[in-house]
């Protein structure tokens, strides 16, 4: 009967690590699943990186060019407001009439 009892406790032994190892695998299967996903995920995110940062400098570009162009409107104007002082100023308009008032 000993030996009975042993091979009992084996094939308990044997089906307990069966039962683990299939736990294990299911898991791992699981996480292959994740791992798949978040590369997916992460491959996704580098794409809008990617957009992200051409919209970016596009809009950099944009935005430098309007400056200098500012700049270059800035400096045409400055010789004009040079010779405009030396010339009689300008009258200024008078405020417009009221239409209505709350006289008596």
């Amino acid at each position: 009967m000993d030996e009975s009892s042993s091979i009992i406790q084996l094939e308990d032994v044997v089906e307990k690590l069966i039962h683990n190892y299939q736990d294990l695998q299911r898991e791992r299967d699981g996480l292959v699943s994740d791992l798949a996903s978040k590369g997916d995920e992460i491959n996704a995110l580098q794409g809008q990186i990617t957009q992200l940062q051409s919209e970016q400098e596009n809009v950099h570009g944009r935005v430098s060019s309007l400056l200098g162009k500012l700049v270059e409107w800035e400096q045409g104007l400055e010789p004009a407001e040079q010779h405009d002082d030396s010339a009689q100023p300008t009258a200024v308009p008078a405020p417009p009439a009221k239409l209505f008032t709350m006289e008596g």
